[in-house]
């Protein structure tokens, strides 16, 4: 089973889900002039051994596979820095099988959600005006 789409813009395909375990999650914070500009500028997934990547540009989702995280980076010529939060570890969902996932128009834009079978959902989202984010429950 792949990511349900539903009226969202895609660039990209979705990973097959059924039965995939999440070995990693991470998020790249986007930070400029100290300040946390975008709390959600790439999200890589680590699903049953294989990384993917997922972002947005105001509002549309690519999806990428076979691209590892980098490590935490800085860019002084444009006074930015690009940190990692492991979000996998931090909602305890590493070594958990994914449930179900769904991208849809939401937020004013597209968002990505999924849910694992320990109950927590994460959504990824990002509006047309390029504003991003994530929510966990």
């Amino acid at each position: 089973m792949r990511i349900a789409v539903d009226k969202a813009e895609l660039n990209g395909r979705p990973p097959v889900i059924e039965g995939a375990v999440c070995d990693a999650l991470r998020i790249q914070e986007h930070w400029y002039q100290g300040q946390l500009n975008d709390p959600c500028n790439v999200v890589y997934l680590k699903l049953s051994g294989t990384w993917y990547r997922l972002y947005f540009d105001h509002g549309l989702i690519f999806w990428r596979d076979g691209d590892e995280p980098p490590e935490q980076f800085e860019a002084p010529e444009i006074e930015a820095i690009y940190k990692y939060v492991d979000l996998g570890k931090k909602l305890g969902v590493e070594g958990r099988k994914l449930t179900s996932g769904i991208i849809a128009a939401a937020h004013g834009g597209n968002s990505v959600s999924l849910t694992f079978e320990n109950g927590i959902s994460v959504e990824f989202y990002c509006s047309f005006k390029d504003e991003t984010g994530w929510i966990a429950a």
